[in-house]
C-alpha cells in the first residue's frame, strides 16, 4: 500500500511541477503575467484532487500536502505584493521542518 502512495505523490509532483513549469514558460514567451500566475495555481487544483483520490492518507501525507498549499500560497502572495526575504525564508523552513 505504501508503495501505491509513493507512486501516486510522485506522479502528481511530476504532473504539477510539469504543467507549472509549461504555463510559466508560455507566459514568458508571451508576455501574459496572469497566465504566469495560473502556473502557481496548479497547485490549489492538484493537491485537493491527490488527497480525494487517495484511498488512505497517512499523517505524513497530509502534511506534505498542507506544506504544498502554504507554498502555493506565498508564492501566489509573492506575485501581487513584496514580501520581506526573512519571511519567505520562514515559511520555508517551517514547511521544512
Amino acid at each position: 500500500m505504501a508503495e501505491r502512495i509513493v507512486v501516486a505523490f510522485v506522479v502528481a509532483a511530476v504532473l504539477v511541477l510539469g504543467l507549472g513549469a509549461g504555463l510559466r514558460a508560455l507566459a514568458r514567451r508571451r508576455g501574459a503575467p496572469g497566465l504566469r500566475r495560473w502556473g502557481g495555481a496548479t497547485l490549489f487544483v492538484a493537491v485537493p484532487v491527490g488527497l480525494l483520490a487517495a484511498d488512505a492518507l497517512p499523517l505524513r501525507a497530509v502534511a506534505v500536502a498542507g506544506g504544498a498549499l502554504v507554498l502555493g500560497g506565498l508564492g501566489l502572495v509573492r506575485t501581487r505584493r513584496r514580501v520581506p526575504s526573512a519571511v519567505v525564508g520562514g515559511v520555508v523552513l517551517a514547511v521544512a521542518a
